[in-house]
């Protein structure tokens, strides 16, 4: 690691950013601005990247929403979400139709969309199976079994309320994402860093959990 930097939120005053880049030369920056900070960062990376600069970017921020600001800067670029535009499932397919229909064929959807999407379809569900309103009841109806979303099959964690999304890489090429790794299965959730990563002698994705790390009710 050659570097951390952080800029404040808003903030376009990117040169000094820059100039450590050009300086250090790293193989991969990880990017995790947002806004108009995303885009200025992106502009001057672009253009180190026209002169020469060999260099991978990859952000978790990185939305279908923003590439039309990005144009050009953004190709190449590898982001990671649950869900893009280019997932092949007849759920995405329904969902881009009635977003076109809605808001006009140019809308992009992303995956902070879709997420609000899913999230509003189990609340309904979960309605709908509890028979009342109880937030106790809600969730109860909906946690601990596999949900079929526009994201894919999720499922809500009882003890961690967090859920179990289907882990996506993409790469930017002409406006668009494409899909470049999809494991098709969620990831049980682990918000609280509290397993151990995977290792060779455990890659069935046994929960190991930390020893000094714990959830507790």
């Amino acid at each position: 690691m050659v570097g951390e930097r952080f800029l404040p939120l808003g903030d376009e005053q990117i040169d000094h950013l820059m100039a450590d880049i050009a300086a250090t030369r790293p193989q991969v920056v990880v990017n995790s601005l947002i806004g108009p900070s995303n885009y200025a960062f992106m502009q001057g990376l672009a253009k180190l990247r026209a002169e020469g600069l060999d260099v991978v970017v990859v952000s978790a921020n990185q939305t279908e929403a923003d590439l039309a600001e990005l144009g050009p800067a953004a190709e190449g670029m590898l982001s990671i979400g649950a869900w893009f535009e280019t997932v092949a499932d007849a759920a995405t397919g329904a969902l881009r139709a009635r977003t076109a229909a809605r808001y006009g064929a140019d809308y992009r959807a992303s995956c902070n969309f879709a997420t609000a999407y899913a999230a509003v379809k189990l609340l309904a569900a979960g309605l709908e199976a509890a028979g009342r309103d109880d937030p106790r009841a809600v969730f109860d109806a909906v946690a601990g079994r596999e949900h079929d979303t526009v994201l894919g099959r999720i499922a809500i964690d009882p003890v961690s309320r967090h859920t179990a999304l289907i882990p996506r890489l993409a790469v930017a090429r002409g406006g668009a994402f494409e899909i470049v790794a999809d494991p098709g299965v969620s990831l049980a959730p682990d918000p609280y860093l509290s397993r151990v990563a995977p290792t060779p002698a455990t890659r069935d994705h046994t929960p190991n959990l930390r020893p000094n790390l714990r959830i507790v009710s």
